[in-house]
């Protein structure tokens, strides 16, 4: 997952991996973060170790298009927030995350 805050003369871009592990009797999802590194203003990326190993378990449901799964919405117990996850097809998305990368190269 990326995230990127940007504000003039300002920009922070968050890089985060985990993974989910799903409860089926409760219809929860328990995240664990796997890295968690943070780059400020297109410096030296920096690895926040304190985050790593973090979990957080969310409520999910699943929203349908044309009788399939489209998007996951996720309520985390910890905090109330809410995140929504879309399905995109992998080679867009590829092709997104190369051109994302080479305009961070280039800056």
């Amino acid at each position: 997952m990326f995230i990127e805050l940007k504000k003039p003369q300002k920009s922070l871009l968050i890089m985060q991996n985990f993974t989910w592990q799903f409860n089926g009797k409760t219809q929860e999802f328990t995240q664990r973060v796997t890295d968690f590194s943070t780059i400020l203003n297109n410096g030296t990326p920096k690895q926040e170790k304190s985050k790593i190993g973090e979990t957080d378990t969310a409520k999910v449901q699943m929203a349908l298009l044309d009788g399939k799964p489209f998007m996951f919405e996720f309520t985390y117990k910890s905090n109330g927030e809410k995140h929504g996850y879309f399905k995109q097809d992998t080679d867009q998305l590829n092709k997104y995350l190369n051109e994302y990368l080479n305009k961070q190269a280039l800056n």
